[in-house]
Parts: C-alpha cells; sequence; structure tokens
C-alpha cells in the first residue's frame, strides 16, 4: 500500500503507476501515448488491500471520468484507443 508521500511522487511523476484524481490519471495516459505511442493499456486495480466499494468506485471512475478523456484528447490529434465504444 502506498503512504502518502509514495502516493504524490506517483501520481506527479512519469513513473508507470497510474496514481491520482481522475484527470490525473488520464493525463497521464495521454502522455505515455504520446511518449511510447502504446495503444493499448492493461489495468489492475489492487484489491488486496483495499474495500470492495474502493475497487468498484475506482472501475467507476476510470469508465466514466478517465476512458471519455483519453478518448477526447486522443481525438484532437488523429488517434484513437482502440478501445470499442
Amino acid at each position: 500500500m502506498l503512504d502518502r508521500d509514495g502516493f504524490e511522487r506517483h501520481a506527479a511523476g512519469a513513473e508507470a503507476l497510474l496514481a491520482g484524481d481522475p484527470a490525473q490519471v488520464a493525463a497521464k495516459i495521454v502522455e505515455q501515448h504520446r511518449v511510447l505511442g502504446r495503444d493499448r493499456l492493461l489495468l489492475q486495480v489492487d484489491s488486496g488491500s483495499l474495500p470492495f466499494a474502493d475497487v468498484a468506485r475506482t472501475v467507476e471512475l476510470l469508465g466514466s471520468d478517465v476512458v471519455p478523456a483519453v478518448r477526447a484528447a486522443l481525438a484532437t490529434t488523429g488517434t484513437t484507443t482502440g478501445a470499442p465504444r
């Protein structure tokens, strides 16, 4: 489990771990797409130490906030996520 300092480091940095609010996560995905050129992303939500409600909320935010933001950002560059709608 991340402590607060670790969370802040990962949320702000260019590391592979996606941490932060939906806008931060979406921005990081878009930036990694720009730098690495990847068009697929596999996510794992830590369910070992989190209550189910927190895991479910994270998955909901990915679908309701993060994915639409990434799609919108990539649409302005002429790229797509490759994910079905």
